[in-house]
């Protein structure tokens, strides 16, 4: 199967050729694994921090500067409980 490289991957329509996403669709994805982020860093409270940034890095297909930025916001995320909110991550960093 060949793929339209100028296709969102996320709807199919055309899209700029710097990303995979349209702008709604990089929103939705952005929202999405944020979400995912956040739901394992208060439900894990057994792991080692090596183990959750392996986990973030294999099923998250995050580089392992950015799984090391979410697992250091585990402690906040267990103190705060539901009213924790994720920060950003940002490769400027």
């Amino acid at each position: 199967m060949i793929m339209n490289t100028d296709a969102c991957w996320g709807c199919g329509k055309k899209t700029p050729k710097m990303g995979f996403y349209c702008k709604s669709c990089r929103a939705k994805t952005e929202k999405k694994e944020k979400e995912w982020i956040a739901a394992t860093l208060l439900n894990d409270e057994t792991s080692t921090d090596e183990e959750m940034t392996a986990y973030f890095m294999f099923e998250g297909n995050m580089s392992r500067i950015k799984a090391l930025f979410y697992v250091k916001q585990r402690n906040r995320a267990l103190q705060e409980g539901m009213d924790f909110t994720l920060k950003p991550y940002s490769k400027s960093r």
